[in-house]
């Protein structure tokens, strides 16, 4: 699940996406190819479309350090 979770990271600008893209790789070998991916994406628990804007929202929050 982290695998995907990386690759997600790595599509923000807040993340460096290379060093998402490999977390995601050593995670799940072929996790970065589009394909894997989208399998992933369609049998998750994780929603991009919900995850990343609650993921904005908290990273703005007052008390954490600024990327």
């Amino acid at each position: 699940m982290l695998a995907g979770v990386a690759v997600m990271l790595a599509s923000q600008e807040s993340f460096a996406r290379t060093r998402m893209l490999a977390l995601a790789e050593r995670l799940h070998a072929g996790m970065s190819a589009p394909g894997e991916f989208g399998r992933w994406l369609a049998r998750s628990p994780v929603q991009a479309v919900r995850f990343l804007p609650m993921l904005k929202a908290r990273m703005r929050a007052p008390g954490l350090p600024a990327r």
